[in-house]
């Protein structure tokens, strides 16, 4: 490969990573008490399935779908969203980059959901978005 295709190349790549910025930050709540709900899907229309980690968060980094509307489906064992006009649970969103919002549910069991505790990725959404750096 020549110089220049090279200069090219790593060009491009300086500037696909500066547009792609930095991930939209969603957080889901228990709405009677704001404690972070992990494991709850939220799925976009065209089946890209997103869950919180163990703080309640997402990172959601889809460059093709920042800055417009995006209908999130919000499923979750113990934990709903009321319904809408035509009966579906879920959240109208306009995520940009380094932005962030709070989704609160509802708890339909008597136990608080508190986490996973064993394997990968317990808070590997909140990392993406520098927090829980230390955690192993």
């Amino acid at each position: 490969m020549n110089r220049f295709a090279l200069r090219v190349l790593c060009l491009l790549s300086i500037c696909c990573f500066s547009i792609a910025g930095e991930p939209f930050r969603i957080e889901v709540v228990d709405k009677e008490n704001g404690w972070p709900v992990p494991m709850v899907s939220l799925r976009t229309t065209h089946n890209v399935t997103f869950v919180t980690d163990n703080a309640g968060v997402v990172a959601f980094d889809l460059p093709e779908l920042m800055g417009r509307e995006v209908w999130f489906a919000v499923e979750s064992h113990g934990y709903e969203r009321a319904r809408d006009g035509f009966g579906n649970r879920g959240v109208k969103l306009k995520p940009v980059a380094g932005g962030a919002v709070k989704i609160e549910v509802d708890r339909t069991i008597i136990a608080k959901r508190l986490g996973r505790l064993t394997g990968s990725g317990l808070f590997a959404e909140s990392q993406k978005l520098g927090g829980y750096v230390d955690w192993k």
